[in-house]
């Protein structure tokens, strides 16, 4: 007979039959079971993160945002959370969102003809009143059409009936909408904050029935800012080649002008960010701190068309940021615009945030920093947490090139700000170039090679070996820049300067990444097109084309062919553009972003192209754009007030190692951190509900992690450069499991109370259950070392024959060999199974099993269920497994980890 030691009886976990979502549509348990288990990475599917906001569909005007990436992508994606935020804070509406399924999911939705549904409700894309696309990429063009498609909406806006949603698109891509127009039924050019509060009242008069659809489209039209390509007719000449766009409808205008939203309120912000589940591509906090931007790199729409420049003051910013990172958890923030350096309350920003989220442990970073403003003041301020990578983006190797794309940054500039960043400890530098540019030499590919090599040389005479990733693209026109008439340079030749760069870094400690110029082609020639390619996008797509924008699914052929089965040439829209020429983004209006303000840049390039003068300008003469008629905003920055705080010392936050053995000190940063009296180790049982069973094991450390830092518990760190909460786990949980008995162990600062346990509990989102906790005193062994047997749960709805017959055959047997695709080996698991029974009722069954841990050939539950029952893979994807119980045995004797705590 087995004893068992445990604690006092303690309440259960979640139910396994808890629905994944509230208010969810009826299609929700098909999800469940026909299409999470069996698709990669099914947290992109679930919903249910943390600030997410479920609203009941009734009575409410109902609006999906539509990002075409995925989902990893879109949630990095700051437009959507304004939007949505914008858009629920009004009662009687409600904001969903959608992601491009990956192709794994494209085929499971069609296998099962599932419809492609919203995280927030489960609910069919074709259910909304309104659907909103961001764009912000050309070859994300096909994935709309996946989604749509999956939505079970028609393609064209030609096609669509009185009951389909309205579909939208913004974005920045949409200031040239005519390659895409047949596809939506309008676009918003600008800011869409203040247009979007314009739309909602014409939404809900749809709601009430007081217009249809079609009336609905036609009074959108006639906001500000708002495309209704219906309205419009484009005529060619007799070559084929655009040649103009005019209003057919008499109350649309000749030129619709773009919106700007003048004033960044902290309301147009969501207090409670959503907080992903799975890891994101920028994993943090986005604190927008600044709109637009006056450098006007000749090169970069996003410069010209994000103008006037505005800001936000820096307390509003500091309420924002703390505000936000006190309801999510999250361990980094990021100080978000075009360039943030510009931004003129950057150091007193970043010091009053530097004092705040130190001892928290909260790191503050910037995106791409322009050389020549990364001080040592702001370098100490945003060291003092952790270091990731620093990016600078001079574009262009040699000064000449930099004067052609208006980027005037001097190689002392650079230097300086690379032996800031090395003295201040990083390690990690990335450096962005462009190549292909107008007027570009092979002597400009050797400054870059002679640009790295002096970085290199920087770095060594700090002391440390620096790791330099340098990223090569090639030019690609946009429209609304002065270079929007240019060329781009064929394929060919960017091959031609890849090999030449290449053969010149071999020997240099660098990693060099050279982006595709088949991609750089294909977005130059989507983002100058006409309506026309419409028909190569649709061919394309229906040809098998999804996820351009991945290296991994990226196929040029398919585009090839569909340009040559629609007959357009694409190389018409990679040459240089006639300056005389009706372009087909024309009648798309940018302000006071005039065509003869471009053509007057374009002009400059071309002399600083045609210069062999490589020497620095003086300041006085730097043709900076903010200073042309035509340009400049007649608004003010907010936030453009100089406002001066106490400056860091030189010597401050930072302290010298003694030299050992002759080697370099090594700087450290000196965390003014809380010292407590008192440290605790606290062992918690938590249980894990069907919400968030599809959900990893990474995945749910990291949403511990998160809701430690929102509960505020005072959790001990770990020391050095990237500071972790001390937090270890037991044996991990399989993807797609419950669990009613999980453990883990957190270190704290101060004595842990019942008042913590539940902030702690109430900061978990929906799925999450803290059971109980104790102390732990005997702190030798680890959770995962000491706990060696698992009991499941299986429940599994099929036709299995003989089923208890099957399970006695198991017992019996003494080997029972199981095959690992991933280790290509055959593995005996009968010994790792210590006991096993099952009940039957028809085809229902129900498997209860106790597993060894461990030790080595360990069975996984699902083995032992494809073993017994020699179901077929489908079969076994659809069982639900519970682990109902963690434990240690130890002569006989079963032990609780809260009981031997």
């Amino acid at each position: 007979m087995t004893t068992v030691i445990s604690p006092a009886k303690i309440s259960p976990g979640p139910s396994p039959d808890e629905p994944l979502l509230p208010n969810a549509h009826p299609i929700a348990e098909r999800v469940e079971r026909e299409f999470l288990p069996y698709v990669v990475k099914p947290g992109r599917y679930i919903g249910n993160e943390w600030g997410t906001i479920h609203k009941e569909h009734a009575g409410r005007v109902k609006v999906c945002l539509a990002f075409p990436d995925a989902y990893e992508l879109g949630m990095s994606y700051l437009g959507t959370a304004i939007l949505g935020n914008l858009i629920n804070q009004q009662d009687d509406c409600l904001a969903e969102r959608v992601f491009a399924p990956w192709p794994d999911a494209e085929e499971r939705l069609r296998k099962t003809k599932l419809p492609l549904f919203s995280l927030e409700s489960f609910t069919p894309l074709n259910e909304f009143d309104f659907v909103g696309f961001s764009l912000s990429y050309e070859l994300l063009y096909t994935n709309v059409l996946t989604m749509l498609d999956l939505g079970g909406i028609p393609l064209r806006s030609a096609d669509r009936t009185e009951n389909d949603p309205i579909i939208m698109a913004g974005g920045s891509i949409v200031y040239n909408p005519e390659p895409i127009a047949a596809f939506f039924d309008l676009f918003l050019i600008g800011d869409g904050e203040d247009a979007l509060m314009e739309m909602l009242p014409i939404l809900r008069d749809k709601r009430d029935g007081k217009i249809n659809r079609s009336e609905a489209v036609m009074q959108l039209a006639r906001i500000a800012g708002v495309y209704h390509p219906a309205g419009y007719e484009v005529s060619y000449d007799a070559s084929g080649v655009f040649e103009k766009i005019e209003p057919v409808l008499e109350d649309r205008p000749a030129l619709v002008k773009s919106r700007q939203c003048l004033e960044l309120k902290n309301s147009n912000y969501p207090e409670t960010p959503i907080v992903p589940f799975i890891e994101i591509t920028h994993d943090r906090l986005s604190v927008e701190i600044m709109r637009g931007c006056v450098r006007n790199c000749r090169f970069c729409q996003a410069g010209y068309i994000y103008l006037p420049k505005r800001g936000r003051t820096v307390e509003d910013l500091i309420r924002h940021v703390i505000d936000s990172l006190n309801n999510t958890g999250w361990d980094e923030v990021t100080l978000l615009s075009l360039l943030s350096t510009d931004f003129k309350g950057l150091e007193s920003l970043a010091g009053k945030l530097t004092d705040r989220l130190t001892p928290k442990r909260i790191s503050i970073s910037l995106p791409s920093i322009r050389p020549g403003t990364f001080s040592l003041d702001m370098a100490k301020k945003i060291a003092q947490v952790r270091r990731s990578g620093l990016t600078f983006a001079p574009e262009a190797g040699s000064y000449r090139m930099r004067r052609v794309i208006n980027k005037m940054i001097s190689d002392e500039d650079m230097l300086e700000n690379a032996k800031i960043a090395f003295e201040n400890g990083w390690r990690q530098i990335k450096l962005y170039f462009m190549i292909g540019l107008p007027g570009e030499r092979d002597e400009d590919l050797d400054a870059i090679i002679e640009l790295t090599r002096k970085v290199l040389a920087v770095g060594r005479k700090a002391g440390i070996r620096p790791q330099l990733n340098i990223t090569i693209s090639p030019f690609s026109p946009k429209s609304h820049t002065p270079f929007q008439w240019e060329a781009q340079i064929p394929i060919d030749e960017i091959h031609r300067k890849h090999a030449y760069l290449r053969d010149r870094v071999k020997r240099l400690p660098i990693r060099l990444k050279l982006r595709d110029p088949r991609v750089s082609f294909l977005e130059g020639v989507l983002g100058r097109s006409d309506r026309r390619v419409a028909d190569v996008i649709e061919t394309a797509w229906r040809n098998g084309a999804r996820f351009d924008a991945w290296k991994e699914w990226f196929n040029f052929e398919i585009w090839e062919k569909a340009f040559a089965e629609v007959g357009i040439d694409p190389h018409q829209f990679s040459g240089t553009l006639p300056l005389d020429r009706t372009l087909p983004w024309t009648h798309i209006d940018k302000g006071n972003l005039t065509t003869e303000f471009l053509m007057r840049q374009r002009a400059r390039a071309w002399e600083a192209a045609e210069s062999s003068n490589d020497q620095p300008l003086g300041k006085e003469e730097m043709p900076f754009a903010e200073a042309e008629p035509g340009l400049k905003s007649d608004s003010e920055d907010k936030a453009d007030v100089e406002i001066v705080f106490p400056q860091f010392s030189p010597d401050e936050n930072v302290v010298e190692k003694e030299s050992e053995f002759g080697r370099r000190p090594r700087r450290q940063p000196q965390i003014q951190a809380k010292v407590s009296p008192t440290r605790s180790k606290i062992r918690f049982r938590w249980a894990k509900g069907a919400p968030v069973r599809f959900i990893s094991h990474l995945d749910c450390m990291r949403t511990m992690e998160r809701s430690i830092r929102r509960a505020d518990v005072p959790a001990a760190f770990t020391e050095g450069f990237n500071p972790h909460i001390k937090l270890s786990f037991g044996p991990p949980l399989p993807l797609g499991y419950t669990s009613d008995d999980e453990y883990f162990d957190l270190q704290t600062d101060e004595v842990f109370t019942d008042r913590m346990f539940r902030r702690f509990q109430n900061s978990l989102p929906r799925g999450f259950k803290l059971v109980s906790y104790l102390p732990v005193y005997n702190t030798r062994e680890s959770l995962a070392a000491m706990l060696n047997r698992a009991t499941y749960r299986i429940t599994l709805e099929a036709d299995i024959p003989d089923a208890a017959l099957q399970v006695e055959q198991f017992l019996k047997a003494e080997e029972v060999d199981v095959f690992r695709p991933r280790k290509q080996k055959l593995v005996n698991i009968r010994p790792s199974v210590v006991s096993l029974t099952s009940e039957h009722d028809g085809s229902q069954h129900e498997y209860t099993f106790t597993l060894k841990l461990g030790e080595p050939g360990v069975a996984k539950a699902l083995e032992v269920l494809t073993a017994v029952t020699q179901a077929t893979e489908e079969v076994i994807a659809s069982a639900r497994v519970t682990r109902t119980q963690l434990y240690t045995e130890r002569g006989g004797i079963q032990f609780s980890p809260l009981a031997i705590s």
